[in-house]
């Protein structure tokens, strides 16, 4: 082989350790490679293969704990072999690795014509817990203004990692069980919605009903509070006594968890 320039090197490394049956010309490795004393050049470059991988597949672990568990062990990491050498990763930081691993379950599975119930959990369950391994990772308000009571409704909004979800399943009582060391039955099918935000570096999971959470839509579209809770009244054709007695009681403990900043 002529001198090879760094970038095609570099290439040829990157693609050995993400498929390695795509680069098994011993006379490359050879060439590109150096033996030790005990070692030979393929024996050294496996070595670094399994390690990749190795590192690649823990942390996809430490993110979709709860899908594993789903899963079993084999499983998972079969999934986690096929996901990484369809979206490779270029990323010096392994923050954003498994961000495309939902969507990817969705296009790999085998039964789109007759959708079964564990493959739709499966894939929830890896929403979830990629909806709530962001928001360890996003900028926080831990050095803004929390509201407080006696904060206008004018001056209220969104702290910055804050976000809410909705799941055809209960997974975040799935996930709270498979933390707390139990062994947990896939839940059945029933929407459920959360709130995700992080408030002193602290991570919370609020479970909402349906109400709330198309009220927390509405506030986050609309340019007021006012006019979402208007919108609101109208949506559910509450009077708006009903509505304001329903926000006071609902601010009230959303200001308690830190929805909101001014």
């Amino acid at each position: 082989m002529e001198e090879t320039a760094l970038a095609q090197v570099q290439a040829w490394m990157q693609s050995s350790l993400i498929d390695p049956a795509t680069n098994s010309d011993n006379t490359i490795i050879n060439e590109l490679v150096e033996p030790s004393k005990t070692l030979s050049p393929e024996q050294r470059l496996n070595i670094y293969q399994q390690s990749y991988y190795g590192r690649l597949i823990e942390c996809m672990r430490q993110q979709f704990k709860a899908l594993e568990h789903t899963l079993d062990d084999d499983l998972f990491v079969e999934f986690c072999r096929m996901y990484l050498k369809e979206y490779p990763s270029f990323d010096p930081s392994l923050a954003h690795l498994g961000d495309k691993f939902p969507a990817f379950l969705q296009s790999i599975r085998p039964d789109k014509e007759n959708p079964e119930k564990w493959i739709d959990f499966m894939i929830a369950m890896a929403q979830f817990e990629l909806d709530l391994y962001t928001i360890f990772d996003q900028e926080g308000s831990e050095n803004d203004q929390f509201a407080t009571a006696l904060d206008s409704d004018t001056s209220l909004q969104f702290q910055k990692c804050f976000s809410f979800h909705m799941y055809p399943f209960a997974v975040n009582l799935y996930y709270q069980e498979v933390a707390a060391g139990d062994e947990p039955e896939i839940k059945n099918q029933e929407d459920t919605y959360v709130a995700f935000l992080r408030t002193n570096y602290q991570v919370y999971v609020v479970p909402l009903n349906v109400m709330q959470f198309n009220l927390l839509g509405m506030i986050q579209k609309e340019a007021s509070i006012a006019e979402a809770l208007e919108k609101f009244t109208k949506h559910y054709n509450l009077v708006p006594e009903v509505v304001s007695d329903r926000w006071q009681e609902w601010r009230s403990y959303w200001i308690e968890k830190g929805f909101f900043i001014v």
